[in-house]
């Protein structure tokens, strides 16, 4: 008895690293592909915003413990 061929998995990503940019593919299904190209300034602008990003979610995160922390020393007043 044969197996029947393996079902493709969607989506699919492919990433080609281009001296100009990057090339990103995604496969949705069998006829449905999307390509978009970002180039180095884009990906310079990605990566600055990414970096403020994680800064600022790093520095909400300190907010949150150091409001936890208020809270456990009140608590333990009462």
């Amino acid at each position: 008895m044969q197996k029947p061929p393996e079902q493709q998995q969607y989506p699919q990503t492919n990433v080609n690293v281009t001296p100009d940019g990057v090339i990103v593919n995604l496969l949705l299904g069998p006829n449905i592909q999307i390509t978009h190209g970002l180039s180095n300034e884009m990906l310079d602008e990605i990566y600055v915003k990414s970096k403020e990003t994680r800064k600022q979610a790093k520095a909400n995160l300190e907010i949150v413990r150091n409001m936890d922390v208020v809270r456990s020393i009140n608590s333990g007043k009462r």
